[in-house]
């Protein structure tokens, strides 16, 4: 049989394929649906990441709960000059902050009155990102404050106040802008992955395990085709449905990203960037039809198919999950591995790094080798097919 006849009979595969499975609403839930969910929990997470920066970045008076402010009026009254809005506080401050009455309390002991030296208390939830940064700048104006009542001290004792800071710090931030936005913004590519694994499940499940238990793969395998070809139009229409839902998860990506972190910096990543990850995902996205092809075969059931298939996304995903705290250098031995280079790759890109051609056509040479190494496995296996009595 000729090349072009073989090409011919994996058309007409994947036509039916695609018909089958976009007539079938839950081809179509796992593509158009399921990509979306990872979105909008990253867009829900940014903009109240986006919320908490944008509080800092206005600089917005605390609301300060006060327990002893009879103790040192002059401490009360310099954060008052410094914009914090200071009010009484319960009773039992420290049962109003732990059951999330009040964010943040500062107690000023009894002592304050008559003792030179002291220490005040911050009381605060640190369960909250916001009550953590309110926390932080009440015990920068207390710093504050307090060399600014030691340096007269100093002064009439004929010391020079400069001894209060005997060495100068000066910050010098060399990293990208960050917050803990970006930290999500490293969260996309993990996501991405297990959506690559996840978006032609479906179809592998029910055109190979799904047919075999419905009796329709019977008469499929004794029509002469090669066992390759019917691989291939079946594999073909899984790898449109993974390339479907990964533009549609990239997709939602970057508009909530826009919605969440308007104004914001550090800006999402570009749409340049989500193409980028598009295309470089296409050898990954051959990678998990393949994988999820063979797994297909060698289920002997439809339910078995579902539960291997089913946890198959989380087995690339969990790494990059893990990347996102602990960064992996991109390097030649990590585009050598596959999977994990993509995920490195990935996250170099999200953060705006710039990414060596060499590494990416390692990265990309690497998944194309194991997908044919697959594919040639599931086809040997699908030769072997003997539950039929076919050769």
């Amino acid at each position: 049989m000729t090349p072009a006849r073989h090409w011919q009979q994996v058309c007409i595969v994947f036509g039916k394929e695609m018909r089958d499975h976009l007539r079938d609403w839950r081809s179509l839930l796992l593509a158009l649906v399921y990509p979306l969910l990872g979105p909008l929990l990253i867009g829900a997470l940014l903009a109240l990441s986006a919320g908490t920066v944008t509080s800092v970045q206005r600089d917005r008076p605390i609301d300060l709960a006060v327990s002893g402010a009879e103790n040192d009026p002059a401490l009360v009254s310099f954060l008052e000059e410094r914009g914090v809005f200071v009010r009484p506080a319960p009773p039992d401050p420290e049962d109003a902050v732990r059951r999330g009455r009040e964010p943040v309390v500062l107690a000023i002991p009894a002592e304050a009155s008559e003792a030179r030296f002291y220490g005040v208390r911050i009381l605060f939830d640190g369960g909250r990102v916001s009550n953590r940064l309110s926390a932080a700048a009440l015990a920068d104006l207390i710093a504050t404050y307090g060399r600014r009542t030691a340096r007269p001290l100093l002064a009439d004792a004929g010391l020079d106040p400069r001894i209060l800071q005997p060495v100068s710090v000066v910050r010098q931030d060399l990293g990208t802008p960050t917050h803990s936005a970006a930290i999500l913004y490293g969260m996309i590519g993990p996501l991405t992955v297990f959506i690559i694994f996840l978006g032609s499940v479906y179809v592998c499940i029910d055109s190979i395990a799904g047919e075999r238990e419905r009796g329709s793969l019977e008469p499929l395998l004794m029509a002469p085709v090669a066992r390759w070809v019917l691989l291939l139009g079946k594999g073909g229409a899984g790898m449109c449905f993974i390339a479907l839902s990964t533009a549609v998860s990239l997709a939602a990506f970057k508009g909530l990203a826009e919605l969440a972190v308007a104004g914001i910096d550090p800006p999402p990543p570009s749409l340049a960037v989500f193409t980028a990850l598009f295309v470089l995902s296409v050898p990954l996205m051959l990678v998990a039809v393949t994988l999820q092809m063979l797994i297909a075969v060698l289920s002997r059931s439809m339910k078995e198919a579902q539960i291997y298939l089913g946890l198959l996304p989380l087995v690339p995903a969990m790494p990059g999950i893990l990347l996102v705290f602990t960064p992996v250098e991109l390097g030649l031995w990590s585009a050598a591995v596959p999977v994990l280079g993509h995920l490195v790759v990935f996250t170099q890109l999200l953060a705006g790094n710039a990414i060596p051609w060499a590494t990416v056509g390692l990265s990309a040479a690497v998944c194309l080798l194991a997908a044919l190494l697959l594919f040639q496995l599931a086809t040997r296996l699908f030769q072997r097919e003997a539950v039929f009595g076919v050769a």
